[in-house]
């Protein structure tokens, strides 16, 4: 993953330990969210690769995560 993005819809937090989500630009293109405690979250969901900003972060407010 690059450097963190300032997302342009506000982020909740992750669904399994509260912290906050952090949107990247993926390496092969397109853009995704993640949870910003990869070390302590049990289960450190992301989205899937979106080809904008605002995709991924609305597919990380929804939920939509693995």
């Amino acid at each position: 993953m690059s450097s963190i993005l300032t997302s342009p819809i506000p982020l909740v937090a992750c669904p399994c330990c509260k912290a906050p989500g952090e949107l990247f630009q993926h390496r092969d293109g397109g853009y995704v969210v993640e949870c910003s405690d990869s070390l302590d979250c049990k289960q450190w969901p992301m989205t899937d690769v979106h080809p904008t900003p605002e995709e991924a972060a609305t597919a990380w407010n929804e939920g939509h995560t693995h």
